[in-house]
């Protein structure tokens, strides 16, 4: 499945011939119960929230940065600043939104990068990069393995992030 994704193949059901569906909901689907549920439960909760690789213009997910509490912090990791609060509906007592610019944001903050670059700079900034490097080689190796039988075919390279052919194994 894999080398169709990377070859840029539709990918096919190697048993029924069927197409493969990502496991995500696309634009005009219903979405799981759970998603409900889990809003309701998970959001007010949230000590942060973060939010990576998203226009926020289709409801209702572009309504869930409004879901946490006002005291909670909020972070987007995106190509571009998006989900700005509307003026209008400022003016009308509706805060709606996230608020970068302003000089009374408290607690959104927008790290204008990749979502694989600006998780880095986070994982760095809290120590934790070491840790997200070994786990990222070991889910790459999980997969490799699963697809071609066998661990290290790509690496994550800590200094660029971004995926390579594992260099070790080839020849000059």
């Amino acid at each position: 499945m894999k080398n169709e994704i990377f070859k840029d193949k539709i990918p096919r059901c190697p048993d029924c011939e069927g197409l493969v569906k990502p496991d995500i909901v696309f634009f005009g689907e219903g979405l799981p119960k759970r998603f409900f549920s889990s809003m309701e439960k998970d959001f007010p909760s949230a000590d942060l929230l973060i939010v990576m690789g998203t226009s926020l213009k289709v409801q209702p997910f572009a309504s869930l940065v409004d879901r946490v509490n006002d005291t909670t912090p909020r972070l987007l990791i995106n190509l571009e600043k998006c989900g700005a609060a509307d003026p209008f509906m400022k003016m009308l007592g509706l805060s709606g939104g996230m608020d970068f610019e302003s000089e009374n944001n408290y607690r959104d903050v927008a790290e204008v990068s990749t979502c694989d670059d600006g998780c880095y700079k986070l994982a760095a900034l809290l120590g934790w990069k070491g840790d997200l490097d070994k786990l990222i080689k070991t889910e790459h190796d999980k997969i490799d393995k699963q697809t071609t039988g066998k661990a290290g075919e790509t690496k994550k390279t800590p200094s660029s992030g971004e995926l390579t052919d594992n260099q070790e194994d080839s020849e000059p």
